[in-house]
């Protein structure tokens, strides 16, 4: 396993072996490199806005600046706004948000 901390510019296919071959910039040092491997994970940091624009009205925070749900006082968060997510699990995520913002009265 080999870990490669940058920004991958190209990703193509190797086509003798199905392999896929990674073009990318390493953050730490500005190096261009190329390789071919198996698999490949590509992985995104995810620091949500909020944390150095924070909503109006005293909205909760977590200690990494994600909404801390707070359906008291009518704070339904979804999506990224309340952890890392992929696209598919947000749009589910918002479907329950606006579900519970029906019921607690939030979206009246």
């Amino acid at each position: 396993m080999f870990f490669h901390r940058g920004k991958v510019g190209r990703i193509t296919e190797n086509p003798e072996n199905k392999n896929v071959i990674l073009e990318a910039e390493n953050t730490l040092t500005g190096v261009l490199t190329k390789m071919e491997v198996e698999l490949a994970v590509l992985a995104t940091g995810m620091v949500p806005n909020t944390a150095d624009n924070p909503p109006p009205l005293g909205t909760p925070l977590d200690e990494y600046g994600f909404v801390v749900p707070d359906t008291d006082h009518g704070v339904v968060g979804a999506g990224t706004v309340m952890r890392p997510l992929d696209v598919a699990s947000s749009v589910q995520d918002a479907t329950g948000a606006a579900l519970k913002a029906i019921n607690t009265g939030a979206g009246r």
